[in-house]
């Protein structure tokens, strides 16, 4: 299963089309950018921003417990 097939079973199967995927990038470290942090954030742009998801997706790096947006969620998301 790809990652649109895996986005659009969690949108529409389990929220019902209201919602959007959230992802995190789990690492051993600091919770520093690096960058292969930012080259996991380009390849996920490239997969999933095609016009077929409408930005509904973010991307976080999780390490040394903390969690930071790599991707941010769309600002339609917090106006609910």
């Amino acid at each position: 299963m790809g990652l649109r097939q895996v986005h659009d079973s969690i949108l529409e199967e389990q929220l019902g089309g209201d919602g959007h995927l959230a992802m995190a990038l789990c690492r051993p470290g600091q919770a520093e950018i690096s960058k292969d942090d930012d080259e996991w954030a380009e390849a996920l742009r490239s997969a999933l921003d095609d016009g077929q998801i409408d930005g509904s997706w973010s991307l976080h790096l999780a390490a040394a417990g903390q969690v930071v947006p790599l991707v941010t969620a769309p600002e339609w998301c917090w106006r609910r």
